[in-house]
């Protein structure tokens, strides 16, 4: 019982996350295409219209309802090697669309070498705690490979990212620091240059002075 609460928890967390994605999306301030953003769609990916959001959000509760009526049926009219195997069925599914779910997100990291909006503190809390999840399930009694393969499926793509996530973060952060320390470089070796170009122009002048110098320049040298 405690397995279905687990999962029933899980499932909760996802439908409030979905729900509220329809709540605060942006329908009525669409991004106009302007010379800034149009000159950058080549490195930057757009994002989802309304209609995706919906058509997406539509998909998921119709695929919700279908797997609750014929869960619901057969529960009450099939045998149980049939419900075993809509069982075994489910966790497959699950497992494919765990992964449509988290393999776009790591190509795009790969693709972009960068974070974006992932979270690495978040991902290094979900990782480890996929594993446990799934050993939790795993280990209870009456419990089917079905049940926790799914868990144990995005833990590795979700520490794959994280791999990816901590040394993209890394790269940056180094790279970050390199031209910090090239511009000091180059503001140094320009002050020194300006300050031996002083120091030389006055040995030039000094070197020039003689006894016959005169005290005060000529009115064409002072308008220069």
């Amino acid at each position: 019982m405690l397995g279905i609460l687990q999962v029933t928890t899980q499932w909760s967390c996802f439908m409030v996350i979905l729900l509220l994605f329809l709540i605060y999306f942006p329908f009525a301030t669409p991004v106009l295409p302007t010379s800034d953003n149009m000159s950058t769609d080549s490195h930057h990916h757009k994002n989802p219209s309304a209609t995706t959001a919906i058509t997406i959000s539509l998909l998921s509760f119709i695929h919700l309802i279908i797997i609750l009526a014929i869960s619901v049926y057969l529960y009450r009219t099939a045998s149980p090697s049939a419900i075993l195997n809509w069982t075994s069925f489910l966790g497959i599914q699950s497992t494919v669309l765990a992964s449509i779910q988290y393999i776009p997100q790591i190509f795009t990291t790969y693709k972009l070498k960068a974070v974006g909006s992932l979270s690495i503190p978040m991902m290094c809390i979900q990782t480890p705690g996929s594993f446990v999840w799934a050993l939790s399930l795993a280990t209870r009694e009456g419990t089917d490979w079905s049940s926790w393969l799914v868990y144990c499926v995005t833990g590795v793509l979700q520490g794959s990212l994280l791999v990816m996530a901590i040394i993209f973060e890394r790269r940056r952060k180094q790279e970050e620091a390199d031209a910090a320390l090239f511009v000091d470089h180059e503001g140094e070796d320009d002050s020194y240059v300006h300050e031996a170009d002083n120091s030389w122009g006055g040995r030039t002048r000094h070197a020039n002075v003689n006894e016959r110098t005169r005290l005060l320049p000529d009115e064409d040298e002072a308008d220069l």
